[in-house]
């Protein structure tokens, strides 16, 4: 029996092409396999709480994140992003 509130749905923010799985269990970790849709260097790739930063992305590269439960906010929805990095 699985309630409605035991999944959170990933959503491609800034630059993101496409994130698999697109729906995750909130209680267990979970891999991400992200492709981002232009090349970009010095990023850093949020999703919930976790941040990595990135030298460098491309297109045809997958990027894979672990995302782990208290990553998850309270919302539907785990937004994954890539921006610059400040530094």
């Amino acid at each position: 029996e699985h309630r409605p509130d035991a999944f959170i749905e990933t959503k491609a923010g800034r630059n993101i092409r496409s994130i698999v799985p697109q729906k995750l269990r909130r209680d267990r970790p979970t891999v991400l396999y992200i492709r981002v849709a232009n090349p970009e260097q010095d990023v850093v790739i949020s999703a919930g709480g976790l941040r990595r930063k990135l030298r460098q992305v491309t297109p045809g590269e997958t990027v894979r994140l672990t995302v782990a439960p208290e990553h998850f906010s309270e919302e539907l929805q785990l937004t994954v992003t890539v921006e610059k990095s400040e530094a």
